[in-house]
């Protein structure tokens, strides 16, 4: 499989050139129907609640065909307790207040401290991903989380310390501000919260969203758009919403290329991540194993 680049503006002879895709792993398609069945559950409970613009789905049919593959992703994993059963019948919550269920499985069977790609592999339900400077890792650890155990005094918080201990923290005296507060730090008012902006006027203002090859980025009116679907807002002349890098094809997670989950950019290819990543992180690529 190939992928047609096109090459720099006002370059003169062949425009465009063939770059070879990397091969982006495989899922496990014995489960492709009660995969469906629960990505068709988990797509209606994102219809229904409130996603951010960026983790929006293009449409209803990229949601189902990202999370089925999510799911039989997370079927090849030898650490998931994979039951074909409870997730065709996984019921989610009715309201949006409470957390969704995921895939309805039984805790993993991966150890503390063993690599994991997904919290479902873990026995303690948890797979955390740490970061080299900027760059998350390509594994994670699983690991058992506690709660924090201090009663702390009205506007504070417990949090859990690096060194295993807990401490008391102030909360900030300004929370984030809501759709029409006041905000701007010029001021040392808060910042806006979820999916909005501080606008001209330092209040909060909802961001638009834009799919993909639509315009992005603030307009001359004062409205703001965001890019659905994982797109990245690129400049080309006017900024536009570009689409995730496809499966296989080159990635840059710094320079914004991004992939399309569940893919994630392993070694500058957009790869289906699994176990086999963990072994040598730094020198395997997808296709390369």
């Amino acid at each position: 499989m190939f992928l047609a680049v096109a090459g720099p503006p006002g370059c003169t002879g062949e425009s465009s050139f063939l770059l070879p895709l990397w091969d982006a792993g495989a899922p496990d398609s014995r489960y492709q129907g009660a995969c469906a069945a629960w990505a068709r559950t988990e797509c209606a409970y994102q219809d229904r609640c409130e996603v951010s613009i960026a983790g929006r789905w293009e449409d209803d049919a990229q949601c189902l065909e990202r999370e089925t593959l999510q799911c039989e992703l997370e079927a090849a994993d030898p650490d998931v307790r994979f039951d074909p059963v409870a997730v065709a019948a996984c019921a989610y919550p009715a309201d949006c207040a409470s957390p969704p269920p995921w895939l309805c499985l039984s805790a993993g069977k991966a150890a503390d401290g063993a690599a994991c790609q997904w919290s479902d592999a873990c026995a303690s339900g948890a797979c955390e991903f740490l970061f080299a400077g900027s760059e998350p890792s390509p594994c994670g650890v699983c690991v058992t989380l506690r709660s924090c155990n201090l009663a702390c005094e009205a506007g504070e918080a417990c949090e859990i310390d690096v060194d295993g201990g807990d401490r008391c923290v102030t909360l900030p005296t300004m929370p984030a501000a809501s759709l029409g507060e006041p905000c701007g730090s010029d001021a040392g008012g808060p910042f806006c919260g979820f999916d909005l902006y501080c606008d001209e006027t330092q209040h909060c203002r909802a961001y638009l969203p834009a799919a993909y090859g639509q315009p992005c980025g603030e307009t001359d009116a004062g409205a703001a758009y965001l890019c659905e679907a994982y797109g990245t807002c690129a400049s080309l002349g006017p900024l536009l919403c570009v689409a995730p890098a496809a499966d296989g094809a080159l990635c840059d997670d710094q320079q914004g290329l991004g992939c399309l989950p569940p893919a994630r950019c392993l070694a500058n290819h957009c790869a289906f991540p699994d176990l086999s990543w963990c072994a040598s992180p730094m020198t395997r690529v997808p296709g390369n194993l």
